[in-house]
């Protein structure tokens, strides 16, 4: 019986090691950042988006970043639970809220958004994943951060215009 239970422990410690082998940190197997589509893309995806939206505010930004959440074929994982990208951003929508209530602080900036809210589950303490169609997981914080940059670069070349 004993046997059993080691070998059992032994299989249970693989698989946790497997498990957490297979979550990415926001960068793929060549070391570029791995974002919600093709990151060369962004930049034209950024000008659509602002031909109907503002850029102007913080809250613009964190819009723009639910936009991309939505817009992505990505799936979401939150306490093992997988749902969609319309799914997980009315969830975030929600968090927000959560947060401010809960920890009785604004989240008022992008860099709150991704930092604060996208930083896992206050309950388990567990990351939130985002998995893009190849299958892989990647943490969902800095896919998002990966987003981010993209898009404080984008404001930046283009304040100078």
């Amino acid at each position: 019986m004993k046997q059993k239970i080691f070998i059992f422990s032994i299989f249970v410690f693989l698989l946790g090691c497997a498990s957490a082998v297979q979550l990415k940190n926001g960068v793929d197997a060549s070391g570029s950042p791995v974002c919600l589509t093709d990151c060369k893309e962004i930049p034209a995806t950024l000008e659509k988006f602002k031909k109907t939206h503002d850029l102007t505010t913080e809250e613009d930004e964190i819009d723009y970043l639910f936009y991309r959440i939505r817009s992505s074929h990505y799936k979401f994982i939150r306490n093992g639970l997988e749902v969609d990208s319309a799914a997980a951003a009315e969830f975030l929508r929600w968090k927000i809220g959560w947060y401010e209530k809960h920890f009785n602080e604004k989240i008022d900036s992008d860099e709150d958004f991704v930092s604060k809210v996208l930083r896992g589950s206050e309950k388990t303490g567990k990351p939130y994943l985002l998995i893009p169609p190849d299958g892989t997981r990647h943490n969902a914080q800095f896919v998002m951060q990966n987003e981010l940059n993209y898009l404080n670069a984008y404001n930046t070349k283009n304040a100078h215009h």
